[in-house]
């Protein structure tokens, strides 16, 4: 996947609604709240509408329950 000014490598996304895009990375026990924020601005580059939330989750902790998700990092489009 895409490679961000950090160092953190996005390995996997999925939509969990219309408006909240999840992003699954290592995590190495850094908040990614810049990641998703670089995240919103790259979305809003391609058309995305304001009101879209963009959340971190730890990639280990990204199976089919979501409430099990660990959110590491998120910012609001």
């Amino acid at each position: 996947m895409e490679h961000y000014k950090g160092s953190a490598v996005i390995e996997g996304a999925q939509w969990s609604s219309a408006r909240v895009l999840n992003l699954g990375v290592h995590y190495m026990g850094a908040r990614e709240d810049a990641l998703a924020a670089e995240a919103c601005e790259e979305l809003e580059r391609r058309g995305l509408e304001r009101g879209t939330r963009v959340r971190i989750i730890d990639i280990n902790t990204m199976g089919a329950d979501q409430k099990r998700w660990e959110i590491v990092g998120e910012a609001r489009c």
